[in-house]
């Protein structure tokens, strides 16, 4: 069954999300992240208390901590507690990434 995914707001600025599932109790969540061209994140590193798995659809994201622009089919899985970001977009061109957090995976 196909169904309509209307875009959601982000706290930043040429991102918006598009929910693709969220369960309320878990609150595990898919989306599309769709990045403009030639975004970037405004601050330094962080971390998140559960695991998040990314793959990039389409466009490319420069990932400042591990230093590399990460490309279409390429797929991380970040354990809790591991650092990424800042992020930014080539500016000639956005991004879409898949991403799955799942705060309800065991945080070991």
């Amino acid at each position: 069954m196909a169904m309509e995914v209307e875009d959601t707001k982000t706290p930043w600025a040429d991102v918006t999300d598009k929910i693709l599932s969220y369960d309320p109790d878990t609150k595990n969540v898919t989306k599309l992240q769709v990045y403009a061209p030639g975004w970037k994140q405004g601050h330094g590193t962080y971390t998140h208390p559960y695991w998040e798995e990314i793959f990039v659809v389409s466009g490319k994201v420069y990932d400042h901590t591990i230093k590399r622009w990460v490309y279409p089919g390429e797929y991380a899985c970040r354990p809790p507690g591991q650092k990424h970001g800042p992020f930014e977009c080539a500016p000639d061109e956005g991004a879409v990434v898949l991403l799955i957090n799942t705060p309800s995976w065991p945080k070991e």
